[in-house]
C-alpha cells in the first residue's frame, strides 16, 4: 500500500468511514496535494491518482443529492474494509494521534 492511499483512507477513517470529496481535498491540500494538480512529482495528476483509488477497490464514491445540491461522497470500499489492511491503517493512525487502536474501534 502507498503512502497516499494510507493518508487518504486514514483521513476517511477518522472522518467515520465517509467523507465529502470536498473535505477529502481539503485535508489533502494541508498535506500539499492540490486536486488540480496534474504534474506531482510522485503521483503526476492527482485526480487520476484519487481516481485510482477507486479503481483499485479502496475507496467508493456515491454522489448525493439534496435542497441545497448535490455533494460526492468518499467511502471506504471492500479493501480498505479488508481485515489486514483495516488492522494496520488502525494501528499506524493510532500511533499518530497517539490514541489506543480500542478507541478507534468504538467508532
Amino acid at each position: 500500500m502507498s503512502g497516499f492511499t494510507f493518508v487518504v483512507i486514514g483521513i476517511i477513517r477518522l472522518g467515520g468511514g465517509k467523507v465529502t470529496e470536498e473535505s477529502l481535498w481539503y485535508h489533502l491540500r494541508r498535506l500539499g496535494l492540490h486536486e488540480n494538480e496534474e504534474n506531482h512529482p510522485d503521483f503526476a495528476n492527482m485526480k487520476l491518482a484519487l481516481e485510482a483509488l477507486v479503481q483499485k477497490r479502496y475507496l467508493q464514491k456515491e454522489k448525493l443529492s439534496s435542497p441545497e445540491g448535490s455533494s460526492l461522497y468518499c467511502e471506504l470500499a471492500e479493501r480498505a474494509l479488508d481485515g489486514t489492511i483495516n488492522d494496520r491503517i488502525k494501528q499506524y493512525v493510532s500511533q499518530i494521534v497517539q490514541k489506543d487502536v480500542t478507541s478507534l474501534d468504538a467508532d
